[in-house]
């Protein structure tokens, strides 16, 4: 028998896990240091006390087990940006073994999942970050892979091993209970159609168990939708559909037809050749999570966010690793490994520029406005989630505000946020702060992504929310909020400068900060 073509698909899979960890390490060279959601996330895990945790962790949405892993990281090893992006390369590492674990168990090669998932550019990016979506993905892909096993054998070993990896999964990521109901409902309705009632009782047991254990975080869920309306909209089905598209095809949109083909071709190869259980249980897992994730982000109403679907497809691409073998001859099994090599070659540029990109500028921005700032001057942080950032950084005595001002910038308190919507006069600190700066002959320097041409820096005004055209939408009041600001400097200041900072590289869009002084 001829074993070269099965040693060319090892030695793929080798080489391609070897490529995945070069991107996991250079992320952590070049990730640079904690942006807005990380350090929300930190320094909610650095609150003095577990009652604070667990009344505030609807502002940075993950349960408890997530801050309680970043607060025993804070005891052993302290708070540094370097040691939380070591922390993530080794999330990510675990998840690349997660993947191998999976795949091996299932008599596979990881080839799908190291191709689609490691190389997709927003896995290092999200998935290696200070959030809850690495260590989610993780525990998610322990617990597909403790289901398959639970379908095997359900023994009394494998009920436990599954249980305890869906309560961890859900006490990580609460996004990971919709991705539960469909691995349970898959693993129960094999049961069902099998007539293995075993399986299909201790799937649904498992689900009913771990959800029963989510019952704590009700009270502060429930204390939390007052201010949620600024977070909560009408998100249509085909806009969830839409984005899962979207996401499965980044890079490039050619890619959302490889994953739907590798989908199709799963389920011929299941429905030609005997399929045990377990296949059953892999094959039905894909559209049984895709239909819960989806559901859930309709019913939650948050517009659908790249790393909200990290997880489901790391499922997705762990599954296929498990059905897309077969007994294949030796032209079969180089098609295969020629396939992988194709795309690796078209997406592997991408993965390595996004691995480079920084999440945010805003140690340079700090650093810059430490060295140029005197006693008296006035920074102004645009918008008021940038603060969040920047009160990790800044290490001046300049005094700083947002727009508008919070009196927490700690976390995302959204429930500020709305206090500031309903004002009928939100930017009066501000305003206040501004001109008192400027009459006394002192700098104003704004911190800003987007900084307003003078042509585009006219008066806006909308009502108090949630009697604007946009209810209780907060993007058009930061933007209304933005014009106002530029508005007031270009008629208080008679002096506008653009501080330029020292190059770094490429910084992602969403916190990439510039710096421009305004005086009299």
């Amino acid at each position: 028998m001829n074993t070269r073509p099965k040693r060319i698909e090892h030695a793929t899979a080798l080489a391609l896990t070897g490529l995945a960890a070069c991107l996991h390490v250079l992320r952590l060279h070049h990730a640079g240091p904690l942006w807005r959601d990380e350090a929300g996330a930190v320094a909610l895990a650095s609150s003095p006390t577990w009652r604070e945790i667990h009344a505030a962790f609807p502002h940075e949405a993950f349960p408890l087990l997530f801050p309680a892993i970043l607060r025993s990281c804070l005891h052993l090893f302290g708070d540094s940006d370097l040691l939380w992006r070591w922390f993530g390369l080794g999330i990510g590492l675990l998840v690349l073994a997660a993947l191998w674990w999976n795949a091996r168990r299932a008599g596979a090669l990881p080839l799908v999942s190291l191709v689609l998932l490691q190389l997709h550019p927003a896995f290092p990016l999200y998935g290696d970050s200070v959030r809850g979506y690495g260590l989610g993905t993780l525990a998610i892909l322990l617990t597909f892979g403790a289901f398959a096993r639970l379908v095997e054998q359900p023994d009394r070993r494998a009920v436990l091993c599954t249980l305890l990896a869906s309560v961890a999964s859900v006490h990580l990521l609460l996004h990971n209970a919709a991705l539960l109901a469909g691995l349970g409902g898959a693993a129960a309705l094999v049961g069902l159609l099998r007539r293995r009632y075993r399986v299909t009782l201790a799937a649904l047991g498992i689900g009913g168990a771990a959800a029963l254990t989510l019952l704590p975080y009700l009270g502060p869920l429930g204390a939390a939708r007052s201010w949620r309306v600024v977070l909560v909209e009408a998100v249509p089905v085909q806009d969830v559909l839409a984005k899962l598209v979207k996401v499965a095809g980044t890079p490039f949109p050619w890619l959302a037809a490889v994953w739907g083909g590798a989908i199709v071709l799963a389920a011929v190869f299941v429905w030609r050749a005997p399929a045990d259980d377990v296949r059953w249980f892999r094959l039905l897992a894909i559209p049984f999570t895709l239909g819960c994730e989806i559901a859930f982000l309709v019913a939650v109403g948050y517009a659908p966010r790249i790393w909200y679907l990290l997880p489901v497809l790391a499922l997705v691409a762990s599954a296929l690793d498990g059905l897309l073998i077969t007994d294949s001859p030796a032209p079969v099994r180089i098609a295969r490994v020629a396939a992988a090599l194709l795309l690796v070659a078209a997406l592997t540029a991408t993965a390595v520029d996004t691995a480079r990109k920084r999440m945010t500028n805003v140690d340079q921005v700090a650093r810059v406005l430490e060295q140029k700032t005197r006693p008296g001057d006035l920074i102004v942080i645009n918008e008021w989630y940038f603060g969040i950032s920047f009160h990790r950084t800044w290490r001046g005595e300049t005094r700083w505000t947002t727009v508008p001002a919070l009196a927490d910038h700690r976390m995302h308190r959204f429930d500020l946020l709305k206090e500031k919507m309903q004002s009928a006069d939100p930017l009066r600190e501000v305003r206040q702060e501004i001109r008192s700066t400027l009459e006394g002959g002192r700098s104003v320097w704004l911190v800003s992504r987007d900084n307003l041409t003078p042509a585009e820096a006219t008066v806006l005004t909308l009502p108090p929310a949630p009697n604007g055209p946009w209810g209780w939408s907060e993007s058009p009041y930061t933007y209304v909020w933005t014009r106002q600001l530029h508005h007031l400097l270009r008629t208080e200041a008679s002096r506008r400068q653009e501080v330029r900072l020292p190059p770094i590289g490429p910084v992602n869009g969403m916190e990439d900060l510039g710096i421009v002084r305004f005086a009299r």
